[in-house]
């Protein structure tokens, strides 16, 4: 008995021995160089620079890539990636996954927002926490502040799960407080004078401005105090009038 305990110990010794540590972690790829093969990924454990192995296994969406398939999409959006880490610490393997889908607001319930794939119709609910990052008319913003009609771009992640939302409300309306036009930028009160809610909206220099049906240039909307902006992905159109 003694003899088979010392022999299942030995063994136990040398599986643990031949086990290959590996380490995984979560995050965002916010950087890539193809030519240096290094890349800068944000986790928990905030930003590092990686130096990407020959040997290292690259996927996206499950096929195998170069590293240049992993650069951010845009100055904002940045694809989701699990690295496995050697004991070294060098990337064993990098699992990539991103997907952006039109979507359309169907209903709103607590932290909970059923979404309408506007491509095929699916529909599917999401929970909102606080790992979902919510940004509706270009301002960080929570769910309370969704509304059913939105619509915008659902950004997922590894195991489709939702990571961005992204929606446009196409009618904003509120105060005039101020008209930089060096900058194209006007800063409208969205609440009330009880409570404001200051918001500023960059104009490109092709934005139109009307006021009672006649085109206006940005200089004369001081000339009135109610705006409305409609919207969808940036100001399409500007209306204003007098109250």
């Amino acid at each position: 008995m003694k003899k088979f305990i010392i022999v299942l110990i030995i063994f136990s010794c040398i599986l643990i021995n031949n086990v290959v540590w590996a380490k995984e972690i979560s995050g965002e790829i916010i950087a890539v160089n193809a030519s240096q093969d290094t890349l800068l990924f944000k986790s928990n454990q905030g930003i590092e620079e990686y130096i990407i192995d020959i040997a290292t296994k690259i996927y996206l969406n499950n096929e195998e890539v170069s590293l240049s398939a992993l650069k951010p999409v845009n100055n904002n959006n940045f694809q989701y990636a699990k690295l496995a880490l050697n004991e070294g610490g060098g990337i064993e393997s990098i699992n990539s996954f991103y997907k952006a889908i039109n979507i359309k607001v169907k209903s709103i319930k607590g932290n909970k927002v059923r979404l309408e794939e506007l491509n095929t119709g699916h529909e599917i609910t999401y929970n909102i926490d606080r790992d979902v990052k919510l940004v509706r008319n270009n301002y960080s913003t929570g769910v309370s502040d969704v509304r059913v009609g939105d619509k915008g771009i659902a950004i997922l992640g590894i195991g489709y799960k939702l990571n961005k939302l992204v929606l446009y409300h196409y009618d904003i309306s509120g105060i005039l407080v101020k008209v930089n036009s060096k900058e194209n930028k006007i800063i409208l009160n969205v609440g009330s004078r009880l409570n404001p809610d200051l918001k500023k909206y960059v104009l490109k220099a092709e934005t139109p401005i009307f006021a009672y049906n006649k085109r206006i240039n940005l200089k004369r909307l001081n000339c009135y105090n109610w705006i409305k902006l409609k919207v969808n992905e940036g100001v399409k159109e500007v209306i204003a009038r007098k109250i």
